[in-house]
């Protein structure tokens, strides 16, 4: 008998929020102070409060001093173009034209055309797809398209170059060989923006503190350092208010097992699929998450009090329409809710409160086919909460 029981029906015992819990995929939400709204449209309204209709077609208006996280529903692009990493959690689509040792690097921006860092500022340069991994020299260091590693750092950008200093003395590398350029060493994605700011997340995968926002016809017109950038509403993932904060669960810490294909371990992966590979739901690619097999569960331990959880969470994509799969939430000790997943879906996505608990832990076990080729993919799990309880 297995240890989650199986059960062909949605159980949602979230109390605070009727209604809530493993839902359908694809409407726009907003979470406020006081609760989380399913919105077949949205938009500003003039005090940068967001005015919906929800799915029973009524109009609802929540103040900006309400308003945590709008959430629009736009699916993450598949791939990664050049970008800047920042130390303090942006991420921007640019390439370097100059820069160097101890001097500031400029950059060339759609978004932003052209603007100018310090190097104090910047984590690293990434131009290709995948992240530097492996057994690489402590930072800085360049990594190449052709796995090569430079232990060091960059004297000078020009003319589409990199100037790197090496055993062997000084060597120009072209721009278009380079995968990654480290300054720093990795960290985990944080939520570094100053008291009033408002964090952006685009489709492409850029997240922009922006000092305001604001709505030009049918765009979002977005303002940072004196510089402004329209961005089309289809561009906008998320929107998180100056009083909001937003954290990754996967990066809270964690503890996993699991017993499948007779025995086999069946841990969970963190940010790839049970088989290695890239994080989907339907056609839609992910960054960060959880792939897992049936029979398996991952608990986190929250070390802060947050308000909600959402995600989203689907069979992987690779099973076609094969496949299925029970799905449980357990949240503070208790089930939350419980949903079974079948192939061919589109996935669902998750809205749970979290009261006071300091524990998620998320669960997978067999449908009543039983296959053994069934892997869970739980994707973007996020915690929102305020940003003054964080950190207490």
């Amino acid at each position: 008998m297995p240890w989650l029981s199986i059960s062909l029906t949605l159980t949602c015992l979230c109390a605070q929020q009727p209604g809530k819990g493993i839902e359908t995929f694809d409407e726009s939400t907003v979470f406020s102070r006081e609760e989380i709204i399913s919105a077949k449209t949205w938009e500003l309204t003039g005090d940068l409060g967001v005015k919906t209709v929800n799915l029973s077609g009524q109009t609802v208006v929540v103040p900006a001093k309400s308003v945590l996280l709008l959430d629009t529903g736009t699916a993450r692009l598949p791939g990664l173009r050049p970008r800047v990493l920042l130390r303090n959690g942006e991420s921007i689509i640019a390439e370097p034209r100059a820069g160097g040792h101890g001097r500031q690097w400029s950059f060339t921006s759609p978004l932003w055309e052209s603007f100018t860092l310090d190097e104090s500022q910047i984590a690293r340069y990434q131009a290709a797809a995948v992240p530097p991994a492996g057994d690489h020299p402590a930072a800085p260091f360049v990594v190449l398209r052709n796995g090569d590693v430079v232990a060091s750092g960059v004297d000078e950008i020009a003319d589409g170059q990199l100037t790197v200093s090496t055993e062997f003395g000084q060597t120009k590398i072209s721009l278009e060989t380079v995968s990654v350029v480290v300054l720093t060493a990795d960290s985990p994605t944080i939520d570094a923006r100053e008291k009033n700011q408002f964090l952006i997340e685009l489709a492409d995968g850029q997240r922009l503190y922006c000092d305001r926002i604001g709505e030009w016809g049918e765009d979002l017109v977005l303002e940072r350092n004196g510089l402004q950038c329209r961005v089309s509403r289809e561009a906008i993932m998320r929107a998180v208010w100056p009083d909001a904060a937003l954290a990754t669960l996967s990066q809270a810490p964690s503890q996993g097992d699991g017993r499948a294909y007779f025995g086999a371990p069946a841990l969970p992966r963190k940010d790839r699929n049970a088989l290695g590979g890239p994080l989907r739901i339907g056609d839609r690619w992910f960054e960060h998450g959880l792939g897992m097999r049936p029979r398996s569960r991952c608990m986190f331990q929250l070390s802060d009090t947050w308000m909600y959880l959402t995600g989203h969470v689907g069979l992987d994509p690779s099973l076609g329409r094969r496949g299925d799969c029970q799905v449980a939430v357990h949240v503070g000790g208790k089930e939350a809710c419980r949903e079974a997943l079948r192939g061919g879906q589109h996935g669902r996505r998750l809205l749970l409160p979290l009261g006071e608990a300091r524990d998620i832990e998320l669960q997978v076990d067999f449908g009543p086919g039983g296959d053994l080729g069934d892997y869970v993919n739980w994707c973007d799990l996020m915690l929102v909460g305020l940003r003054g309880e964080i950190g207490k």
